[in-house]
């Protein structure tokens, strides 16, 4: 008899054990679906993302005005360059403020 206590005593060791890698695991996971922390390229897009907004909206402005501009208002290949551009510029734009608000999300 004094051989089986030793045995069950094992035996609930190696289920304790099991048991708290189990919780350790769950933890873990727990803590895995609250916000993640971003990557250092991560941050440092977000550290530069004003600015890249800020040269991409100087770039619609520029085509915007030369799309005005007397000289361009006879070259109908000019203008359809430049509302190219516009539309390709305000959809990077676009891109980049919901970038902007994903990488914030993560914080």
């Amino acid at each position: 008899m004094g051989r089986l206590a030793p045995i069950k005593s094992e035996r609930t060791l190696k289920l304790n054990k099991a048991s708290n890698k189990s919780e350790s695991h769950s933890n873990k996971n727990k803590n895995n679906n609250k916000a993640k922390k971003l990557s250092f390229n991560e941050q440092n897009e977000l550290d530069n993302m004003e600015q890249n907004i800020k040269n991409e909206e100087e770039l619609l402005k520029e085509y915007s005005l030369q799309t005005q501009d007397p000289e361009n208002s006879n070259k109908s290949s000019k203008l359809k360059e430049l509302a190219a551009l516009i539309e390709t510029t305000q959809e990077k734009i676009d891109h980049l403020y919901a970038r902007w608000e994903e990488l914030e999300s993560k914080k």
